[in-house]
């Protein structure tokens, strides 16, 4: 009967700060306890998994993963209140100020 060879795996060529984590024998990836992923901040991030045996034997994987926004930010203005003067007669379609 065949038997499986023990792997381990790793990350290689990673993010600065690799917001992620691989477990190595089963090579189920996680986020790291102490990342907060945004996608208002960064909504994409990759790198490279490599899976090694026992005689050196490996195969890499690039991994890509999108992280969707879930619309955790409520819209917010910069100003609670907004107030312009207008001049009777103005031209139609004049800005009258803009709302951010």
């Amino acid at each position: 009967m065949y038997q499986r060879a023990k792997l381990g795996m790793c990350f290689i060529k990673c993010v600065v700060i690799c917001r992620f984590l691989i477990q190595p024998t089963s090579g189920i990836i996680y986020t790291q306890p102490w990342a907060s992923l945004d996608a208002e901040v960064r909504s994409k991030y990759n790198f490279y998994v490599k899976a090694e045996d026992a005689e050196g034997k490996y195969s890499l994987a690039e991994v890509f993963v999108t992280v969707l926004d879930l619309n955790d930010h409520p819209p917010a203005f910069n100003d609670n209140f907004l107030e312009k003067t207008m001049v009777i007669g103005a031209p139609v379609k004049i800005e009258v100020c803009t709302v951010v």
